[in-house]
């Protein structure tokens, strides 16, 4: 908001926030999207644990990478659609890197987890997967995306072109060469080659679409407690 910068990135669920309360935030471009049997997340307790359902996590501590987010809500519409209330769930802040260890030693109960850590904390045997979530979310939905004013997209309209134009080429070439990918990974977040090298691909969409993002923003509203609204406002149209 303050002009630091000019794009930024953030999921959809914070991006659902941030229009509510009136920021003038607007999507120019995806990025990874969420597709049936693509597990890239997951909800994990710890490897002793005998949570085998939704209801099981009824009064459950759970860790979150951040409250009031996608690490929150996922596990809380999960437990809502299959038998659970997630409103006797208690959440505590916690980084993806401490979660594992944390389910290990039943310092929680459970937690949503992302890759690479989910690969991590299966491999060394810190917790057990007890579901995706995904499913109470929606079969296919784009998860995050990039961002930025809607003052400075119309002020810089061939920048937004030639950003959106970038992303989808990458995209596209992610989507089709997965085994390249792993060395710029390692490269630029200096990650560990064996783990990325296991760790699921993201998949990557090239356009933005109404359908994909509206999910995030009723389960959001959900949770928030606001009004849900069309993904059509949050998309940046040049028109408009």
């Amino acid at each position: 908001m303050s002009g630091t910068y000019d794009i930024g990135y953030a999921t959809m669920s914070t991006l659902a926030v941030a229009h509510v309360k009136g920021l003038p935030f607007v999507i120019i471009a995806p990025d990874g999207i969420i597709l049936p049997n693509l597990v890239i997340g997951g909800i994990m307790v710890g490897p002793q644990s005998t949570i085998q359902s939704a209801k099981d996590c009824n009064g459950k501590t759970f860790g979150t990478s951040g409250l009031n987010t996608q690490s929150e809500y996922v596990p809380r519409a999960w437990v809502d659609k299959h038998g659970g209330d997630a409103t006797t769930l208690r959440f505590i802040e916690l980084p993806f890197s401490e979660t594992a260890a944390a389910l290990a030693a039943g310092r929680i109960d459970a937690a949503y987890l992302v890759e690479p850590f989910l690969t991590i904390a299966l491999k060394k045997n810190l917790a057990r997967m007890l579901a995706t979530g995904d499913d109470a979310i929606a079969p296919t939905y784009l998860a995050s995306a990039w961002y930025t004013t809607t003052q400075w997209a119309k002020a810089n309209p061939a920048a937004v072109a030639g950003f959106a134009m970038a992303i989808g080429q990458a995209a596209r070439w992610a989507n089709a060469n997965p085994a390249k990918v792993v060395p710029i990974i390692n490269k630029y977040l200096k990650a560990d080659p064996e783990i990325t090298a296991m760790v699921p691909r993201t998949v990557y969409t090239d356009r933005l679409v109404n359908a994909q993002i509206q999910p995030w923003i009723d389960v959001t509203a959900k949770y928030a407690k606001f009004a849900p609204f069309p993904a059509s406002e949050l998309i940046y149209s040049p028109g408009r």
